[in-house]
């Protein structure tokens, strides 16, 4: 997992929430996909992008 940030970190303690969150996110896709065998092209490369707010949003507008 890696992770990019814009700006420092407002709250550390919600950040730290976030990524546990987003890596047991990514876990349990990883394996559905495993287990049922799902032939989607998986590839652990690219990023997926997600926003906490309207600055986050407005990056991803400027990032799309």
């Amino acid at each position: 997992l890696t992770m990019h940030s814009h700006g420092p970190p407002k709250q550390l303690d919600v950040l730290n929430s976030n990524v546990g969150l987003w890596t047991a996110g990514l876990e349990r896709l990883r394996k559905i996909v495993r287990d049922h065998q799902i032939q989607c092209d998986w590839n652990e490369s690219g990023r997926i992008y997600g926003a906490g707010g309207p600055d986050g949003l407005q990056h991803l507008e400027e990032l799309a």
